[in-house]
């Protein structure tokens, strides 16, 4: 098992009222452990937790490999929902937690051109930030889509940024919907799941698409499904997964 670095959360940012982006400085001399590309996770733990071995957690990183390096940093966003979530959301800057540096498979490939399809459910959508980061900082135009499923509109992680990058970047598309709320309540976009038609409508050619789908469980087995469906091959698809 790799040594966890011991590193003291620089600052906390609200990103809607049930999640908080923790800014985490890359340690002086770790640049190299802290390399990354959009879609690797950090795994902390609490070096004050009263149960033993500490509980732990994997984050996947919300912020792009641009912003990290000397003197950068790895951001990840926390949701305030299970044991250890509602436990690391509460935490204020200054306090010291344990990183396991990045790793996963869960990866966006800098060098490839294919289109990109990006299916996320509730905070499944934090890697997919990193991917539109990185994207932008380094000029790509290769066509991108973010179909992002949450329950409500105020529980839609980055939802303004999405917004801008897309009307900035014309390669870039955001489709938001939202599940769960009130018939009667006003919302100018989307209600209801992805689903079929809405896929179908962002795929031009399948085999030149690359599908990845972060979420629940439930979620990624859906929208795999659907990813397929429209006739990309699973070959092509690429999955993040919990509960």
């Amino acid at each position: 098992m790799p040594t966890p670095y011991d590193i003291a959360i620089a600052a906390v940012r609200d990103e809607t009222p049930m999640d908080r982006t923790l800014r985490l400085p890359v340690p002086s001399g770790a640049e190299a452990a802290f390399r990354f590309v959009p879609g690797q996770f950090v795994t902390l733990s609490d070096p004050g937790d009263d149960v033993q071995p500490p509980r732990k957690r994997a984050y996947s990183i919300s912020s792009s490999p641009t912003e990290s390096g000397p003197g950068g940093f790895v951001e990840v966003t926390v949701r305030d929902m299970g044991e250890f979530g509602a436990r690391l959301y509460r935490f204020p800057a200054g306090k010291h937690v344990q990183v396991l540096s990045p790793r996963g498979k869960f990866t966006l490939d800098p060098a490839a051109e294919d289109e990109l399809l990006l299916l996320a459910g509730g905070s499944g959508v934090t890697p997919f930030r990193a991917f539109a980061r990185f994207l932008s900082a380094t000029g790509a135009t290769r066509p991108t889509c973010l179909l992002y499923s949450g329950q409500l509109p105020e529980q839609m992680i980055f939802d303004a940024e999405f917004r801008a990058l897309a009307a900035r970047h014309p390669w870039f598309r955001y489709v938001p919907t939202v599940t769960r709320l009130a018939p009667e309540a006003p919302y100018v976009g989307r209600r209801g799941r992805i689903d079929p038609a809405l896929v179908r409508g962002q795929v031009r050619d399948p085999a030149r698409v690359l599908a990845y789908a972060c979420g629940p469980t439930a979620f990624v087995t859906g929208a795999l499904e659907l990813a397929r469906a429209a006739g990309i091959p699973e070959a092509r698809t690429r999955k993040e997964l919990w509960g």
